[in-house]
C-alpha cells in the first residue's frame, strides 16, 4: 500500500523525512511538498488532486493538511483507501485576534527567530539539533507571507459538516501535550468514527515520536489490508 504524507503549515515536508524512513521498509512512501506560493486550501486541493497516485494509497495528513485530506477523501476517489490525521483539525483550532495577524504581517522575515519563537508551542523541549536545523531550513524555504496566508486559511476553515461523509477507515493521532490543537477540536473526528489514539508528545508528534507513530500507522494499514484481503499479512512490497 502506498503512503502519501501531506505536510504541516510550512508545506515543505523537510520535517517528515525521519518519520517517512521508518515506514519505507514496508511500504512505498511519498512526502508531498506544496508549491511555496500556494496558500489557500482551494488552490492546494486543485494542485494536489492532480498529483495523487492512481494506485491504492493511504493519506497521512499532518496538522494544516487535515482539511485537505477531508476534502480529498470525500470526493469518491477509489484510490484513497484510508486517512490518518495527526494533530489535525476540521475547524480552526483556536481563535486568533485580528490584531495578531496584522502584527505578524509586520514581523521580520527571519527564519531562525521565527523557529525559536514557535518551537515551545510545536515541539517543546524535545527538539534535537538536527530538528532545529531542519526547522530553520523549512521556514527559510517558504515566505512569511505564505505562512501567514495559510494561517488565515486555518482560522477560516470549518469542515465539521463533511466529517460524517468521510466513510473511509480513519485513524486520528492526538498529541497529549498539543498546545495548538485542543482535545475538543480533536474530538470532532468522532463524527467520522475515526479510530482514536492519544500519544504522549507535542504538536509535532511525527517529529518527536517517529518510531511510535510509525508503528501505529503500520498497524492501522496492516488491519486495513487484512480487511480488504483476508489472509494477507498486511505487509506489501515497498516498490508497490
Amino acid at each position: 500500500m502506498k503512503i502519501v504524507i501531506l505536510p504541516g503549515l510550512d508545506g515543505t515536508g523537510y520535517l517528515l523525512e525521519t518519520f517517512a524512513k521508518t515506514l519505507a521498509g514496508s511500504h512505498s512512501v511519498e512526502i508531498v511538498s506544496y508549491p511555496t506560493e500556494k496558500a489557500s486550501y482551494a488552490d492546494l486541493k486543485t494542485w494536489l488532486w492532480k498529483r495523487l497516485p492512481q494506485q491504492e494509497h493511504v493519506i497521512i495528513a499532518e496538522s494544516f493538511s487535515g482539511p485537505l485530506a477531508i476534502e480529498l477523501a470525500t470526493t469518491n476517489s477509489s484510490a484513497i483507501k484510508g486517512v490518518i490525521f495527526v494533530a489535525s483539525f476540521a475547524r480552526s483550532p483556536r481563535p486568533v485576534a485580528p490584531w495578531l495577524i496584522s502584527f505578524l504581517k509586520t514581523f521580520p522575515n527571519h527564519p531562525k527567530l521565527l523557529a525559536n519563537l514557535s518551537k515551545p508551542f510545536v515541539i517543546g523541549r524535545v527538539g534535537t539539533d538536527q530538528f532545529n536545523k531542519q526547522y530553520v531550513a523549512a521556514l527559510r524555504s517558504v515566505s512569511l507571507r505564505t505562512l501567514i496566508n495559510r494561517l488565515q486559511e486555518v482560522l477560516e476553515t470549518d469542515l465539521r459538516s463533511s466529517l460524517p461523509r468521510l466513510s473511509l477507515p480513519c485513524l486520528y493521532l492526538r498529541a497529549s501535550g498539543d498546545l495548538l490543537v485542543p482535545a475538543s477540536v480533536s474530538a470532532d473526528f468522532e463524527m467520522c468514527s475515526a479510530e482514536y489514539r492519544i500519544v504522549k508528545g507535542p504538536h509535532f508528534l511525527l517529529q518527536a515520536e517517529p518510531e511510535l507513530t510509525a508503528s501505529l500507522v503500520l498497524d492501522f494499514i496492516g488491519d486495513l489490508i487484512r480487511r480488504q484481503n483476508p489472509g494477507s499479512s498486511g505487509i506489501t512490497n515497498p516498490s508497490g
